[in-house]
């Protein structure tokens, strides 16, 4: 087959410090890329004196300070690979990554690639320490959009793209300050088809910079976590309002709708809980617990609500403080079976991270998680659902 040309896309941001070691590590790659973009979105250091003396003939665009999404935007527009990889200013790419992301493409009709990561700490001297390794991911064609409702689990930099994808789903949202990766891989999971590889392709740098755009949009690395949590609800309210019920089901079980509109209702509760949306999430299970009083949980309906046990963040949690009213609609639902399963898989969820969190000596955000189960909750539910937990059942709410 006729090779695909590639072209590699660097945003960049007063990443001066940075940015030769990244552009050295992709100039540097086993498989050569085609074309290097760098975009520099009105860095107000000397990244312009450090661009002029890298390697790789980059092609330098210089842009008004707009954000990251504004800057990779440039980039697609002025690229001309048949696939694209877009790479941050501050992580290290391996040798191979170029060679292991586009193997993919080369052994056949592919839409798009994505990899694990290494995650490293930086150290005093700037070097990278691997701390671990990003979950390996293995959701495969359509599967990918399935799972990305529930969380972001890959990001720009794992991705190797086709530039037709990009033609169709259109640019990335330059109003999200973060969390932009994950509105657009949703778009793109929705239309085409992804391919997992399962080797780490770059090493993902952690440090204390500030992160955002300019124009006083910067937030310190310590609020990241929180601020891709808001951007993350404001992207799902849109899709709760957007996508239809049935695409809340994997692929392979949206043929029988509306036979199973339960089990798609559930699961996109499931998902508004994830993301803290408990005022999408908890009138749902209501209505649907209301419908449907005596009708046992199918197998698939316990399956999907106990992803509230292992997918609930921190965030999503400590929200529930802000929605005590809805959440007890929940508790008075404690006769029927849905309500008292949403309950004990949201008390699961809250013991891990509290637990977790007091392990790890970080006090605060372990009782935080815990002020807000109590007050969006009430006292015994918690306590009931806690001693069931314990016990290794569900007990009634």
């Amino acid at each position: 087959m006729t090779r695909p040309t590639v072209s590699l896309i660097v945003p960049t941001f007063n990443r001066a410090k940075y940015l030769a070691t990244a552009i050295e590590s992709l100039v540097a790659q086993t498989y050569k890329f085609d074309e290097l973009l760098i975009v520099d979105d009105g860095s107000t250091d000397n990244t312009p004196q450090i661009v002029a003396g890298l390697p790789g003939n980059p092609k330098y665009f210089r842009k008004e300070n707009g954000g990251r999404a504004a800057a990779i935007n440039l980039g697609v527009r002025h690229a001309k690979g048949d696939l694209i990889w877009i790479f941050d200013d501050d992580d290290v790419a391996l040798p191979d990554a170029l060679a292991t992301l586009i193997a993919p493409f080369l052994a056949g009709n592919v839409d798009f690639v994505y990899s694990p990561w290494y995650l490293c700490n930086e150290l005093p001297d700037g070097s990278l320490e691997v701390a671990g390794t990003s979950e390996v991911q293995t959701a495969s064609g359509k599967a990918f959009f399935h799972e990305m409702l529930y969380r972001c689990f890959t990001q720009g930099n794992a991705m190797l793209i086709a530039r037709r994808c990009y033609d169709e789903v259109g640019p990335m949202r330059e109003d999200l300050i973060r969390s932009q990766d994950h509105e657009f891989m949703l778009r793109l999971g929705r239309r085409f088809d992804a391919v997992p590889v399962p080797v780490p392709t770059f090493y993902w740098r952690r440090h204390q910079g500030p992160r955002g755009a300019g124009n006083g949009n910067m937030f310190a690395a310590a609020k990241l976590n929180r601020n891709w949590h808001i951007y993350r609800q404001m992207i799902f309210v849109d899709v709760h309002r957007d996508l239809p019920v049935q695409e809340y089901l994997p692929v392979y079980r949206q043929a029988e709708f509306p036979g199973n509109l339960r089990e798609a209702r559930i699961t996109r509760a499931v998902v508004m809980s994830c993301h803290g949306l408990w005022h999408l999430a908890i009138p749902e299970i209501v209505e649907v617990a209301e419908t449907m009083p005596g009708t046992p949980l199918t197998p698939r309906e316990r399956s999907e609500l106990r992803h509230l046990s292992t997918l609930l963040t921190s965030d999503s949690l400590i929200d529930l403080a802000a929605a005590p009213e809805q959440a007890r609609r929940i508790v008075k639902l404690g006769s029927t079976e849905i309500g008292r399963v949403f309950v004990d898989h949201i008390v699961r969820a809250a013991y891990w991270h509290f637990r977790k969190q007091w392990q790890d000596q970080e006090r605060s955000g372990a009782l935080e998680v815990l002020r807000a189960l109590f007050s969006g909750l009430g006292i015994a539910p918690v306590a009931r659902a806690t001693f069931g937990h314990l016990l290794g059942r569900n007990v009634a709410v």
